[in-house]
């Protein structure tokens, strides 16, 4: 049965709540800058690893290699064509000089893949049978972050490789190893509960960070300039690549998790990890914030409807 865009809505409406909350402690002063490294450190060190894990571990698909394959090179590919397309256009929307044509590309590139569309896609297929794939794609699209990413931004490849060595990608490839392995039977029940617990927090905690780092940037105030730029990053993440995102999914036909998996993660908007990277490897950090900042605004009206369409396309019979 086809998902209503009231359906959809009300499955969003909870993640743009917390961003929200975010925005408004922090506005109010009730959470200051300096909580946000520990907060920061505690979801990508303890709360996101438990929550990959716990969602992984145990998952049959994951057992399948074209259910590691497709899902990992989707990821990849998503993100080198979205890469390429947005540093071809960005002279276009005013970004002719490199630190901010790479910033462009990658910011347009990566949309939000974790925090923003796992709760939206629990509101919409509950019975998380795409929780092990998500993860799997995730990876794909960690690989090329810290790789080509840092390289387009940076100018520079340095580094790249010991990049790679962190939390994120390090839990989801343990995660594959234990279900090829099928050693899940040897982690005791109360270390999955605890799992469980732990990642539950991550992504409530992910997106009220996420809603901290919108209000800094709208107190700043430098989001009301380079209007073509915020424009273009619209057009570009919200419009043209998800439009591609769902065409390729369609020709290669992965299977209905990968289905509902593309038809919500093509309508997100840019991840909140390019700033991290554009302050890390001296990109253009005000770019990467236009670029967010508009698409995660936009994308409040558009998800319902883009979503709706997608799913109806990757579905159909």
């Amino acid at each position: 049965m086809p998902l209503s865009s009231a359906t959809i809505f009300y499955a969003t409406l909870p993640v743009f709540i917390i961003i929200a909350l975010g925005w408004l402690l922090r506005s109010r002063g009730r959470v200051d800058a300096a909580s946000d490294s520990a907060i920061i450190y505690l979801t990508i060190y303890v709360t996101y690893p438990a929550f990959v894990l716990h969602n992984m571990i145990g998952d049959p698909a994951l057992r399948d290699l074209r259910n590691l394959l497709i899902p990992a090179a989707c990821g990849a590919g998503f993100m080198l064509v979205g890469l390429g397309i947005a540093w071809v256009v960005a002279p276009w929307f005013g970004l002719r000089e490199r630190r901010g044509r790479g910033t462009f590309a990658v910011a347009c590139s990566v949309q939000n893949y974790g925090y923003f569309p796992f709760p939206i896609l629990v509101g919409l297929f509950p019975d998380r049978a795409w929780a092990g794939t998500l993860f799997v794609y995730s990876l794909g699209l960690e690989l090329m972050m810290w790789t080509v990413g840092i390289a387009v931004i940076s100018g520079s490849a340095r580094g790249a490789m010991r990049a790679l060595i962190n939390p994120g990608v390090i839990t989801i490839l343990a995660g594959v190893v234990i279900n090829l392995l099928h050693w899940e039977s040897l982690i005791p029940g109360w270390s999955l509960r605890l799992m469980e617990m732990l990642g539950n927090c991550s992504f409530p905690l992910g997106l009220l960070i996420f809603g901290t780092a919108l209000a800094d940037f709208l107190k700043e105030g430098s989001w009301r300039h380079a209007w073509r730029t915020s424009a273009g990053a619209v057009l570009l993440r919200l419009g043209l690549l998800p439009l591609l995102m769902v065409l390729i999914t369609l020709w290669i036909a992965p299977g209905e998790q990968m289905n509902h998996l593309v038809g919500v993660q093509m309508a997100m908007p840019a991840a909140m990890f390019s700033l991290i990277f554009a302050k890390h490897y001296h990109g253009d950090e005000p770019t990467a914030m236009r670029v967010i900042l508009f698409t995660t605004l936009v994308s409040f009206i558009t998800i319902p409807f883009a979503v709706q369409a997608a799913l109806r396309w990757l579905t159909a019979p």
